[in-house]
Parts: structure tokens; C-alpha cells; sequence
């Protein structure tokens, strides 16, 4: 796995873009969750999202109001979910993830098959 200092919080995290297809082998015929794969790829693609959002921040581009939450997400798991001090079982791993999905976006932003969305998305009240 491929580790990185985060500079936004300032933590060490494993690097979702470098090291996505050795974490897939770690649980490639693994038990998991049916949404794992399906997460893991959203949460790679919003947060590949942010990456583009700050490059268009540091070049002086105005954001869109999608690129704000995509920089929040990506604090939040960055924080939450990448950070190496990080120690959560993979149920609670998805759950989180879930959360972050729905506190910073839309399902339809999110991108996942509709039967996950209506099996996992949290339920506001």
C-alpha cells in the first residue's frame, strides 16, 4: 500500500488512487458486504473529484457548488476512513462511508445501483 501526508489534515493516509487495486485484491473472494465494491469505487471516484476541485482552486478557478462538497467530503474521509490510525471493522467501514455519501451528496450523485442506495442509504428521520 501506498501511504501520503494528507496536507488538509494533516494526517498520513493510504493513498486511494495508488493503492485501490492492492486493496481489492485483499478482499477479492473474501466475505464482504455486497456494497463493498460498489462503495469503494464511488468513494474513489467523489474523491478523485475533490482532487480536481482543489487543482481548480489553486489555479484560481471559481467552485461550483458540487466541487465545495467534494473538497468536504474528501476532508472527511480523509479523516474518517483513510487516515492510518484508523482501526474500524469493514462493516463500520461501510456504514461510514454511507453517511459521508448522503451528509455531501445526492444518491443520484453518488452513482450506486438503486437497490444498494435503497438498502444502505441512511435514513433521515
Amino acid at each position: 500500500m501506498f501511504l501520503r501526508n494528507d496536507s488538509d489534515t494533516g494526517k498520513v493516509i493510504v493513498d486511494p488512487f495508488r493503492s485501490l487495486s492492492r486493496l481489492k485484491q485483499l478482499v477479492i473472494g473474501k466475505k464482504t458486504r455486497e456494497d463493498h465494491p460498489q462503495v469503494m469505487n464511488a468513494a474513489v471516484r467523489l474523491y478523485a473529484d475533490a482532487a480536481n476541485a482543489k487543482t481548480k482552486l489553486e489555479n484560481g478557478f471559481d467552485l461550483s457548488d458540487y466541487d465545495e462538497r467534494a473538497l468536504k467530503f474528501a476532508y472527511d474521509y480523509s479523516e474518517k476512513l483513510l487516515a492510518i490510525d484508523v482501526n474500524i471493522e469493514i462493516t463500520q467501514m461501510l456504514d461510514t462511508a454511507w453517511e459521508l455519501f448522503a451528509k455531501y451528496f445526492s444518491k443520484e450523485e453518488v452513482a450506486i445501483k438503486s437497490e444498494l442506495v435503497e438498502k444502505y442509504w441512511p435514513k433521515t428521520e
